[in-house]
């Protein structure tokens, strides 16, 4: 009975830490994610500047 005790503690210590390591990966992805589209939107805002003040319009 001792061992089913000692055993439902791990399980419940490793399902929490699938759990918190899931949810750091997953913040680091989308912190990822954001850093380049934000590298795209500022590489599209210096080239639509530059376009307005050469007076260039399409």
């Amino acid at each position: 009975m001792g061992n089913l005790v000692v055993l439902n503690f791990l399980f419940s210590i490793l399902l929490y830490a699938v759990i918190i390591v899931f949810g750091v990966w997953f913040a680091l992805t989308l912190i990822k994610t954001n850093r380049e589209r934000n590298e795209m939107l500022k590489i599209i805002s210096k080239q639509l500047t530059s376009l307005e003040l050469n007076g260039k319009e399409e």
